[in-house]
C-alpha cells in the first residue's frame, strides 16, 4: 500500500496477507486458513504440461539442509493459536533483525497471565513441502507481564514502542545455516506469537534473498486493540476506526508483530525460499538492515534477490544495489511497488530502539539535515530508474480482484517452454500492488528492455490501471527483472497451470543470469 487514500481496510489487508496460500493469522489472533478456492501451496515439485527450467548450478548445501525432517508445527493452529494484541496472552520481539553464528539475538516477552512458555526455533525452506525445519526448542522459561506499550510525546511522531526486560537469549549455533528463521513463542495455554529474524553469513553465493524487515515494520499496527495501534498508514481515532490522518510519521522496532506476529515473510517471501530452497539454487540471506548497515558487498553476488514487497528503502540500501547494477550485478524484483518510500532508520537514545521514519504528506522536519524522508520520485531518485517500472496511481495501483496477467513478447526467452503466446491470461496472477512504466518519469539506461506482459484493470480507486512485467539490460550488462504484481511471488508456490508457468520463466531468468 503506497499512499493513504486506499478506500477500505480488511483484517488481511492491514496485516499485509493478500490472498495467498500460506496459513496466516487474523487481526484477531484466531487461526485462519486459505479458502476453499484458493490453490494450495506447492507439495512437492511441480509435474505436468510446463516444466521447470534446469538449475545449471545446483548447490549440495541447500540441497544436503532440505533433504533433512521437515515439519509445519511452526503454522498456528498446528500444535498452537494465536495471540492477540487485546489480551497479549503471548507476545515479544528481538533484539535485531539479523545475526550471524556465533552472536546472541535476545528475545523480549510478555504473556498474560503470569505462566511460562517455551522458543521454539525453525528455518524456513523447502524441506518437503512442508516449509520449516526445527532446529531448537528452548526450556521452560518463566514468563512475566510486561508493561503496555508506550507512545512517543511528539504528537508528531505517534510512536508506539516497548521498554520490555529480556526474557531470553540465544546464541546462534555455528552449524545454522543463512535464512529466514521463525522463533516461535508458546505459553503453557497454547498460545503463540511469531517473531521474525535472520541468520547471515555473507559468504560468496549465486544469489543473495534480501528480507525487507523495514517494510515489515512500516506496515506493522501493533497493538491492534482498536485503541493505541500505530504504523505509517494508520492510527485508531476515538470510534476505535483506522484513521490516516493519524499515522505514524516514525515507528519503533521495539514491539511485537500485530496479532500473532505474522509479516509478509510468511505469504509472499516464503513462496520464494520455498521454490528457490527446493530447485536447489545456491542462495544466501540477509535482513534489508544488512545492506543499510553496509555488511553487504553486491560483487560477491550474481544476482540480488527482492523475493516479495519491499516498499521502504533508505538511501543505503539503494546505494547497494545501484553499486550492484553498476558492477554487472544482476537484480530480480518478485513482486511490485519496490523502493517506493526513502526512509530513515536511526536508533534514538531515550527508549534505546531504532525508529523508522517517514513523511507523507507533512513536511519532513529534518530534511535538510538528514536527507528528506519521503518519496523516492520526489527527491531526483524515481524508483523507475532502478527497476524499468513503478507504481503508478498513487495510492490506487491496486486491482478490486485477482485478475489475470496478460503475456506480451510471448516470443522472448523467458517465455521459453511456458507455452504461451500474446495474450494469453495466467489467472489470477495481477493481485496486491501493481507497476507499469510510468510516462514521463525517466526510464535506466539500457541495451535491451523487454515488456513481458500488459494487463489493463480497474483499481480500488475506480480508474483504469495497468501492470507490466519488465526486463531490461543495463549498459553494464546487469540484467534487471522487474514483476510488477505481488502474484509473482505468490505463484512461486503454488501449484496450478498458471503457477508452473511463473516458475519456468523464473527458472528461464535465473538460467540467464547465472550463464551471464
Amino acid at each position: 500500500m503506497a499512499m493513504d487514500r486506499f478506500p477500505k481496510v480488511s483484517r488481511r489487508a492491514v496485516l499485509g496477507l493478500f490472498g495467498t496460500g500460506a496459513v496466516v493469522a487474523t487481526a484477531g489472533g484466531v487461526a485462519a486458513s486459505r479458502g476453499e478456492s484458493e490453490p494450495a501451496p506447492v507439495k512437492a515439485k511441480p509435474s505436468g504440461p510446463v516444466k521447470q527450467a534446469a538449475n545449471p548450478a545446483v548447490s549440495k548445501v541447500i540441497a544436503d539442509e532440505n533433504a533433512r525432517q521437515g515439519t509445519e508445527d511452526w503454522k498456528h493452529g498446528k500444535i498452537g493459536h494465536a495471540s492477540n494484541d487485546t489480551d497479549r496472552q503471548c507476545q515479544g520481539y528481538a533484539s535485531t533483525s539479523t545475526v550471524t553464528a556465533g552472536q546472541t539475538i535476545d528475545f523480549f516477552v510478555t504473556v498474560n497471565p503470569v505462566q511460562r512458555f517455551t522458543v521454539s526455533v525453525y528455518r524456513l525452506g523447502y524441506y518437503g513441502g512442508k516449509g520449516a525445519r526445527l532446529l531448537l526448542k528452548s526450556p521452560q522459561i518463566d514468563g512475566i507481564t510486561q508493561d503496555k506499550p508506550k507512545i512517543d510525546p511528539n504528537p508528531d511522531a505517534r510512536t508506539v514502542y516497548c521498554e520490555w526486560k529480556k526474557s531470553w537469549s540465544l546464541q546462534i549455533p555455528k552449524d545454522w545455516l543463512s535464512g529466514a528463521y521463525l522463533a516461535v513463542l508458546t505459553n503453557e495455554k497454547g498460545f503463540q506469537n511469531y517473531v521474525s529474524f535472520t541468520v547471515a553469513d555473507h559468504r560468496k553465493a549465486d544469489f543473495l534473498c534480501i528480507l525487507p524487515f523495514a517494510t515489515y515494520q512500516a506496515y506493522n499496527l501493533y497493538p491492534m486493540d482498536g485503541i493505541s495501534g500505530q504504523s505509517v498508514y494508520y492510527g485508531y481515532n476515538a470510534s476505535k476506526k483506522l484513521d490516516p490522518d493519524l499515522k505514524s510519521t516514525q515507528v519503533s522496532f521495539a514491539r511485537p508483530n500485530a496479532g500473532g506476529g505474522t509479516t509478509k515473510l510468511i505469504d509472499q517471501e516464503l513462496m520464494f525460499i520455498m521454490w528457490a530452497e527446493m530447485q536447489k539454487y545456491d542462495v544466501t540471506y540477509v535482513s534489508s538492515f544488512d545492506l543499510h548497515e553496509g555488511r553487504v558487498d553486491p560483487t560477491k553476488y550474481k544476482v540480488l534477490v527482492i523475493p516479495g514487497h519491499d516498499e521502504y528503502w533508505s538511501q543505503e540500501m539503494r546505494n547497494v544495489l545501484d553499486k550492484g547494477k553498476e558492477k554487472g550485478v544482476h537484480i530480480a524484483s518478485f513482486g511490485a511497488n519496490q523502493c517506493y518510500w526513502r526512509v530513515r532508520l536511526e536508533p534514538t537514545t531515550a527508549s534505546k530502539d531504532l525508529r523508522l521514519s517517514v513523511y507523507k504528506e507533512k513536511p519532513d522536519p529534518l530534511a535538510a539535515t538528514r536527507g528528506a524522508a519521503k518519496l523516492w520520485r520526489d527527491v531526483e531518485q524515481p524508483e523507475q530508474m532502478l527497476w524499468g517500472s513503478c507504481y503508478g496511481q498513487m495510492g490506487y495501483g491496486v486491482p478490486t480482484d485477482h485478475l489475470p496477467l496478460v503475456v506480451r513478447g510471448a516470443n522472448h526467452w523467458m517465455w521459453s517452454g511456458a507455452h504461451v503466446k500474446d495474450g494469453d491470461k495466467l489467472a489470477g496472477a495481477v493481485r496486491g500492488e501493481s507497476d507499469h512504466q510510468v510516462t514521463g518519469m525517466k526510464l535506466p539506461p539500457y541495451t535491451e528492455m523487454a515488456v513481458l506482459s500488459d494487463s489493463w484493470f480497474t483499481n480500488t480507486g475506480g480508474l483504469h490501471d495497468r501492470q507490466q512485467t519488465v526486463l531490461y539490460r543495463a549498459p553494464s550488462g546487469a540484467w534487471v527483472f522487474n514483476a510488477g504484481t505481488f502474484g509473482w511471488a505468490v505463484y512461486l508456490g503454488w501449484d496450478t497451470e498458471p503457477a508452473r508457468k511463473i516458475q519456468r520463466v523464473t527458472g528461464n531468468l535465473f538460467a540467464k543470469m547465472l550463464q551471464s
